[in-house]
């Protein structure tokens, strides 16, 4: 019978060569290299974002595209006459059923026919001199939840009329998706436009983008439908072949709309889905299309979508949220819950009634003898906490089978084991641990030629806090099966969001071996600056004032630091806490803990001199001034802080200084909010988080911190005191003026000279306010109209008052060995929805593929 040899480019050098030493690789891993076809070809990447339709990726069209180059070619041919009737067919495992799509030379897609473990494919008969080729794609990634291989065996069956049978296998290896980090060189950034929200960080991000001369890329909201985190919904990587490189966005579980959970909205997923699918880029869209089970009362298995999951986890969470305001508003009146803490779904439903119960008595007792004020505002907290109870009690029914859930406009009623288990597995989908800001992709070193992944998570051990909080772990196989880039874990899991990116992030070092440093955020630089200052305050402040040793907050004594020889202002001026809390909704955009905490103890004062608002109600939406002075946010955040470095943050540093070793570890001030116990009660950054930055090439687009200011010439004193050895002798006023630290820059809108003189007014130390207000009018003539009014829309102000942030000079200064450029921009509009910079933005990178690719690497050889 004839000889037949299924030929392919087996040898990874780019071409068919139908060579003895060809053919003998295509037994050897990883054989064949297939590049899942995610990608849209003959469809250009679009200048600008509009609305689109879904695009298509080329693997699930109904026939091979024209002009698509992605898919690999199988040849067969015969070295003899087959002297009969002959019939070819290539076999693949059922294992690859899905991961493998065969077409004709013309690209017509052919069926294959199941049996005995394998799917059969016929292919055309090869005659002596004109072999016949079929194409060969991946549709899916190493390690998808769908169902993938990353390797099989194929076999080239020739069957001859006398049922004689020649076979001849190789094998094929689909391309893993390797990540790119934030290190990569940036070719376009995109931000969304959010309706007026966010002006002033777009501003200046455009403007950044234009120093660092990276396309910007906005996104309107008619695409974003309101959502703005686009660090959160897509991770930028590549797939490699011998010569073929296609880049492809890993499009992540998110289903949220901002930063709430279960509202049932479109997001960024549009966005992802329509405008990026292109030639040479391609989307996994695979965490999309999973389905998940839960089986009720009855045994019957119910099988629910993935994106139908998350109203109703909008609503599992609503019980322990409610739980966990009314625990709150139990220890704000200093009458802590008596009962067992409650540690699952159920639980928490379970409590409701008695935690309700004991509030009302706590109130009860509170307002004895409580002044009027006081007893009118802890009748409307009762009042609201009473109206989210009796909703959720509403929503989600005891019976005595188990409890009732919305799943889907139908009622499905679980076991309380059943539902506990259930709402665990609602909350691993769709924790937001599964985002991007979550997945950062580290330095290469020699043992992770393409870079170390970094996760953030809480796995169970020995030292967890009994109530792991974990990746998904479909996501985490997925990424440990691309078999490329090694995974390091850090605790995360005691902040609200749980992004790596929140403590972390990776910029250009000049001085480093690995040419990159590690930035991580840092309470205790931030808590050594303001002890500093709370130290040389007090030694400044004159003999009739009240001691500040010992503070404690009073109604009547001063909230600005401005007495004595050396004053220092509020950090946060002239910002605005964010309180928005939608009727029948559980869960709220609520200002800080410390803020809370402070507007509490003005609240408790029998007469005050302060107005510090915060209102517990429904249908809220309210903004607070932040301003707090340095004295008050030690006393309210209560030790957090110090915890959080000594806890968790000295872990943090022992595994990124193992897993980076030729990166220095570089820590910047952050403060996080009040936590009573960082194991049960999550906390996020109450300052702008400094290493929520986002790297442009050299440039680092970083938040401005609002930290405690100084006048210029106090501030090399301060800084000197807590600065490293290595760059205090940069400490002086001449070096901060000349990097522009000693102007106050502030974004506002729809206010005067005078409320903006109360902002600010600590920064004028002594100046009457009229005169404070004259000095900012007069320092920004085009944004005031002569009544003192501010003409609409933002205006970026200059106040003239000459002073420096500590926190962000202490960072200008600890990054100037680098070697990058430093471009201050504004956060706040992301600040207060528990973000920042980082967070809502999304760069598009060129890949950076090492000289020696994957597939030569130990892994790929086995």
């Amino acid at each position: 019978m004839g000889t037949f040899h299924l030929d392919a480019d087996w040898d990874r050098d780019g071409k068919i060569n139908s060579t003895p030493a060809e053919r003998s690789a295509r037994s050897l891993a990883p054989g064949l290299i297939v590049l899942a076809n995610l990608d849209v070809d003959g469809r250009r990447l679009p200048a600008a974002v509009k609305s689109e339709s879904i695009q298509t990726p080329d693997a699930e069209q109904a026939s091979v595209p024209k002009g698509d180059d992605d898919a690999r070619t199988l040849r067969v041919s015969a070295d003899a006459a087959p002297g009969g009737p002959f019939t070819t067919s290539l076999l693949v495992p059922d294992l690859a059923e899905k991961t493998l799509r065969l077409s004709t030379s013309a690209g017509t897609r052919i069926a294959g026919r199941k049996g005995g473990g394998t799917i059969r494919f016929p292919v055309p008969t090869a005659g002596v001199g004109k072999p016949s080729s079929v194409l060969l794609e991946a549709r899916l990634l190493p390690g998808s939840p769908l169902g993938s291989t990353a390797r099989a065996s194929i076999e080239l069956e020739s069957v001859d009329a006398s049922g004689r049978v020649g076979k001849e296998a190789g094998l094929i290896s689909v391309a893993p998706l390797i990540l790119v980090g934030d290190l990569a060189t940036p070719e376009r950034l995109y931000m969304c436009l959010d309706e007026g929200e966010n002006d002033p960080s777009v501003a200046e991000v455009r403007a950044a983008c234009a120093q660092a001369r990276v396309p910007f890329v906005s996104v309107p909201v008619s695409v974003h439908a309101g959502d703005t985190w686009l660090q959160d919904q897509f991770q930028i990587g590549y797939c490699q072949g011998p010569n073929q490189i296609m880049r492809v966005l890993l499009h992540l579980p998110r289903v949220r709309n901002d930063f709430v959970l279960g509202q049932l909205a479109p997001n960024l997923a549009a966005l992802v889905e329509g405008h990026f699918p292109s030639t040479g880029l391609g989307i996994c869209t695979d965490f999309w299309k999973r389905t998940v089970k839960v089986t009720d009362v009855t045994g019957a298995v119910r099988q629910l979508a993935f994106t139908d999951t998350s109203e109703l986890l909008y609503k599992v969470v609503g019980v322990g949220a409610v739980f966990n305001q009314v625990f709150f508003q139990l220890a704000l009146l200093g009458s802590p819950f008596t009962g067992a803490m409650p540690t699952t779904f159920t639980g928490a439903r379970q409590a409701l009634p008695g935690a309700l119960a004991q509030l009302r008595a706590a109130v009860g007792k509170a307002k004895a003898g409580a002044p009027q004020r006081r007893a009118s505002a802890l009748d409307a907290r009762l009042k609201t906490m009473e109206a989210l109870v009796k909703a959720v009690i509403a929503a989600m029914p005891m019976t005595s089978a188990g409890i009732s859930l919305p799943v889907g406009g139908q009622t499905v009623v679980l076991s309380l084991v059943e539902a506990d288990l259930f709402a665990t597995k609602l909350e691993v989908l769709h924790d937001s641990l599964n985002y991007g800001g979550n997945i950062e992709v580290g330095p290469a070193g020699t043992d992770a030629p393409f870079g170390r992944i970094v996760i953030g998570e809480e796995p169970a051990g020995p030292n967890s806090s009994g109530q792991p909080r974990e990746i998904d772990p479909e996501l985490f196989a997925f990424l440990a099966a691309q078999g490329t880039q090694p995974i390091t874990k850090i605790d995360t899991s005691w902040l609200d969001v749980g992004h790596v990116d929140e403590l972390i992030s990776f910029v250009p070092d000049r001085e480093s071996s690995s040419g990159a440093a590690v930035l991580r955020a840092s309470p205790q630089v931030a808590l050594a600056i303001i002890d500093e200052l709370k130290a040389r305050f007090i030694a400044g402040a004159p003999p009739d004032q009240v001691l500040w040793e010992n503070y404690v907050y009073q109604g009547l004594k001063p909230r600005l630091t401005t007495g004595g020889s050396f004053p220092v202002t509020h950090l946060l001026r002239g910002k605005l806490w964010r309180h928005e809390h939608r009727t029948g909704d559980a869960s709220a955009a609520e200002p800080p803990r410390i803020y809370r905490r402070l507007a509490e103890a003005d609240e408790k004062e029998t007469v005050s001199g302060h107005r510090i608002d915060y209102e517990v109600g429904m249908n809220i939406s309210r903004t607070y001034n932040a301003g707090i002075s340095i004295f008050e946010l030690a006393a309210f955040e209560a030790g957090t802080n110090a915890t959080i470095e000594k806890t968790k943050l000295a872990g943090v540093d022992k595994v990124l200084t193992a897993a980076f070793p030729g990166s220095r570890l570089i820590p910047v001030p952050v403060l996080f909010d009040y936590s009573a116990d960082l194991d049960t009660t999550r906390t996020s950054a109450f300052t702008p988080d400094l290493v929520n930055l986002q790297v442009l090439g050299r440039t680092l687009l970083m938040p401005r911190p609002y930290g405690p200011r100084v006048p210029l010439a106090a501030a090399p004193g301060v800084l000197r005191a807590v600065l490293p050895d290595s760059v205090k002798s940069r400490a002086s006023a001449d070096i901060l003026a000349g990097k522009g630290l000693d102007r106050t820059s502030h974004w506002a809108k729809d206010g005067n000279d005078l409320k903006l003189a109360e902002f600010f007014a600590d920064g004028f130390p002594g100046v009457p306010a009229v005169e404070v207000a004259k000095r900012i009018r007069t320092a920004n003539p085009a944004h005031f109209l002569p009544d003192g009014r501010m003409r609409d829309g933002w205006r970026q102000l200059v106040i003239p008052e000459r002073t420096v942030d500590l926190f962000q000079a202490y960072t200008a200064l600890v990054l100037e060995p680098l070697g990058v450029t430093v471009a201050w921009v504004d956060s706040w509009s992301y600040h207060v929805r528990f973000g920042g910079i980082h967070c809502g933005t999304n760069v598009l990178r060129a890949p950076t593929p090492p000289a020696v690719p994957w597939w030569r690497t130990k892994a790929a050889s086995k």
